[in-house]
């Protein structure tokens, strides 16, 4: 893997992909034990992000307050210890179970203050993250050898956090990751079999049924998915249809700035600022709405309120304590 943070590996009995990154073990750990954090040296703080290092900002045009003078609202930058990276330049090697560890992987970060995220940001600072998301994918998705651009948030030690101060990170990546082509294959048959578009089919049974509803919105539908994969796992899902991610218009963007804000302070008062991790589920950039057939973007929020034990890890059934329907009716409430 000359000049390459990692390598990609894929298993000879299962297929799964298996990226090694070894250097990964050397990034910053706020989190020493399972005490509360540490914050040694932030290394999102303004003052300690090097300018060469800076790949893209929302700017700070109205003036936002925060803890430290600021000419920014939401920051990329290149993340120092990445999963994958660029190499030298040359084509990636690829002999079918092994490449190089190619693509891309940012770090955006969430506000310049250490100690504020979604669930006490504004409306509009919010807004400045998921336009950044925005921005870098659709940069990141045009470049040669990139399949598929996952985003995705880690908050607290047990949800992978390594960092306190609140980030996402954008890991854009040679081949397809196998729980994508699961939804896509999903989508897929479920289209031959019914002609039925699902993420269609999804909005409206859960519409219909109605007691996994979290919230709507003439854009948006928040639900408690019916087979969960957590105790309050929350799905943000359009009401339009698109398959991939920078289909998102800009009255969708500050829709979902609200939403991400009222979510966030809801599963705090429910489970106490638990660690969670979300995800942007988007098509492979390559791929066609044709032949996606119906498969829909969407977000899913996973806290963290159990470990898994060997049932879950030996045979991949999920486990959860909580009903979607008891999940979804502790967090319609506001207060």
């Amino acid at each position: 893997m000359e000049n390459f943070p990692s390598e990609l590996r894929r298993g000879h009995m299962d297929k799964r992909w298996v990226l090694i990154a070894s250097g990964r073990a050397e990034r910053p750990q706020d989190y020493v034990d399972h005490a509360s954090p540490k914050v040694r040296r932030d290394p999102f703080s303004p003052e300690n992000i090097r300018k060469e290092d800076i790949v893209d900002v929302i700017p700070n045009n109205d003036g936002t307050t925060y803890g430290t003078p600021s000419t920014w609202k939401a920051m990329a930058i290149k993340n120092l210890y990445p999963f994958v990276g660029k190499g030298g330049g040359g084509k990636p090697r690829d002999t079918g179970h092994v490449r190089d560890g190619f693509g891309v992987h940012e770090i955006v970060i969430h506000s310049p203050d250490p100690d504020q995220d979604f669930d006490s940001f504004t409306p509009e600072q919010t807004q400045a993250v998921l336009e950044l998301y925005l921005k870098r994918y659709n940069h990141i998705s045009h470049m040669s050898h990139i399949k598929h651009v996952q985003i995705f948030t880690n908050r607290g030690k047990d949800a992978g956090a390594s960092v306190v101060h609140p980030h996402t990170q954008i890991v854009a990546l040679p081949v397809v990751p196998p729980y994508i082509e699961g939804l896509v294959k999903a989508a897929a048959e479920h289209y031959d079999r019914s002609r039925g578009k699902l993420g269609e089919d999804e909005v409206q049974r859960e519409i219909h049924d109605a007691s996994r509803v979290i919230y709507e919105n003439s854009k948006f539908l928040v639900y408690c998915p019916f087979a969960p994969y957590a105790d309050y796992h929350i799905r943000i899902m359009p009401k339009q249809a698109g398959s991939h991610f920078h289909e998102i218009t800009q009255e969708q963007l500050e829709h979902l700035a609200r939403i991400l804000n009222l979510v966030s302070r809801r599963l705090n008062r429910i489970a106490g600022v638990p660690p969670y991790n979300a995800y942007i589920r988007t098509a492979p950039v390559d791929v066609t709405e044709k032949e996606l057939r119906g498969f829909r973007w969407h977000i899913d929020i996973l806290p963290h309120l159990a470990i898994p034990g060997g049932l879950e890890i030996s045979t991949g059934i999920i486990v959860v304590t909580v009903f979607p329907e008891d999940a979804a009716h502790a967090l319609r409430q506001d207060s």
